[in-house]
């Protein structure tokens, strides 16, 4: 099993069924939104969800969309040709594209 890339390290009852969740919801063809307050572990929770997944050899994407500014989300998420914009100098590839969606 692939959880054994990414340990998790709990006693508490509600660490180990958040654990069992993500076993779950691993193995599931959905999109799923982590929330939460800083420090909270958002990030380590989506890298284990997808070691346990079937996609665990493909490149993992962390996107900040907060560190984003507004104006620049669909190009930086989904890139942009050339011309499309004034300062659109030559085409971009989109954060999905390199990380292989």
């Amino acid at each position: 099993m692939a959880a054994e890339r990414l340990p998790w390290i709990s006693a508490d009852p509600a660490s180990l069924r958040l654990f069992e969740q993500a076993e779950r919801v691993a193995t599931v063809p959905t999109t799923l939104l982590i929330s939460g307050e800083s420090g909270t572990g958002k990030d380590y929770l989506a890298r284990l969800v997808h070691e346990l997944g079937p996609r665990r050899d493909a490149p993992f994407l962390k996107i900040d969309c907060a560190s984003l500014p507004p104006q620049l989300v669909e190009s930086e998420l989904f890139g942009h040709e050339r011309g499309a914009f004034t300062g659109a100098v030559e085409r971009k590839l989109g954060r999905f594209e390199l990380g292989g969606s």
